[in-house]
């Protein structure tokens, strides 16, 4: 298996498409980091991070490993490693190591790039040690588009195909992300407005257009005009917040999707950067992600390699 990454590394240090790919991830970290560095509130320049800044990584990631890997469909490379004696076994998992080593290093320039923009500005207000942490995440959230992208490029044949899929999968777990830390960030109860008739004295005001709030009008069959208007009375539960075992689950899986990971984990060093004391800042959203995000990269490439395994090559 060795031989296989030895000689997939040699073909990638001559390859224009390799190069060109860490260089568009240098940029992309140019492009995030001058984004980030010159976020400002209430007039103060010291930064943010917006999760959406790293998309472009995992795109140029996903694109490159879709086009490496279904040209030796193409080319029949993969066909003929297993002609003479690989298993596809072997085949998978050199694969599967290639893609991480290219993550780490797609990733190395992205950040490269984003710390020369950033640095000067968010150094100051950021503990290296939760600098630290964050980069290590990043370098594991990256595996785990790694092992996705490696695994949907290795069971789809046809290049043009696997390219779609990947940046098909990259929109899902963007939206799924999106959609849960929303359900979950609502609130526990909401405000029970109630439609009610408006006294005498509201109803001049409204006539005088002296009345700002919402209010609304009914006239009935016989020419009576009815003037309403909408008043809080108290608290109700909030129908959209999910509760218990619905909850928890929704929870595991924010941690565990890619895109979840780099949410949580942005809205956490935000909320670090703007605090006068960062190491205060609870971590219970963040310290156990990259034992999800290994977990992630384990599930993917089981069942990855379990159905390469079986896969009719061609």
């Amino acid at each position: 298996m060795m031989n296989l990454v030895r000689a997939e590394l040699h073909r990638y240090r001559r390859s224009m498409l390799f190069w060109g790919a860490v260089l568009v991830s240098f940029f992309a970290g140019i492009w995030s980091g001058h984004v980030s560095a010159t976020i400002s509130y209430g007039g103060n320049f010291q930064g943010s991070f917006e999760a959406i800044y790293y998309i472009p990584l995992f795109v140029v990631l996903g694109i490159f490993t879709a086009f490496t890997i279904g040209r030796e469909y193409s080319d029949g490379v993969i066909r003929n490693k297993v002609i003479i004696g690989n298993t596809r076994s072997e085949i998978f998992l050199s694969k599967l190591l290639v893609s991480f080593l290219v993550s780490a290093m797609f990733t190395t320039a992205f950040l490269v790039a984003y710390l020369i923009q950033t640095g000067s500005v968010m150094a100051g207000y950021l503990p290296f040690s939760i600098a630290a942490k964050a980069i290590l995440s990043l370098y594991l959230v990256s595996g785990v588009w790694a092992a996705l992208f490696s695994t949907v490029s290795l069971l789809i044949s046809r290049q043009e195909v696997s390219v779609l899929v990947n940046l098909a999968f990259v929109l899902a777990v963007f939206f799924s992300s999106i959609g849960i830390g929303d359900s979950l960030m609502q609130p526990a109860e909401i405000a029970n407005n109630v439609t009610v008739e408006m006294t005498p004295e509201e109803v001049e005001q409204y006539k005088n257009g002296e009345w700002e709030e919402f209010s609304s009008l009914f006239t009935d069959a016989n020419g009576v005009t009815s003037y309403y208007k909408r008043e809080q009375q108290g608290m109700i539960p909030n129908p959209n917040y999910p509760t218990g075992m619905v909850r928890e689950a929704m929870e595991i899986v924010e941690s565990a999707l890619p895109y979840g990971q780099v949410l949580l984990y942005t809205d956490y060093l935000t909320a670090c950067l703007w605090s006068d004391s960062p190491e205060s800042i609870p971590t219970y959203d963040v310290q156990f992600l990259p034992l999800y995000a290994l977990a992630a990269m384990a599930l993917v490439s089981c069942a990855g390699l379990s159905l390469f395994r079986k896969k009719e090559l061609r």
